[in-house]
């Protein structure tokens, strides 16, 4: 749940100018516009495809423990 929640404020961060990651220790946002917005989407949108797939080959390949009658 950690690495879902920084990875989220990290990727919040590109993309919003009214975060600021470092509060309250700096008020700057120093990963904003890092990339451009549609270069963000398309990044996630791959990564949430790839992670599709893996998740699809590991229940492909998953044992499968059948009721004893």
């Amino acid at each position: 749940s950690a690495l879902g929640a920084y990875s989220h404020v990290a990727l919040d961060s590109i993309m919003h100018a009214d975060l600021q990651p470092y509060a309250p220790y700096s008020l700057m946002n120093p990963m904003l516009s890092y990339l451009p917005v549609e270069k963000l989407h398309l990044w996630c949108f791959g990564l949430g495809l790839l992670g599709s797939f893996v998740y699809s080959f590991m229940e492909s390949v998953r044992p499968r423990h059948e009721k004893s009658p």
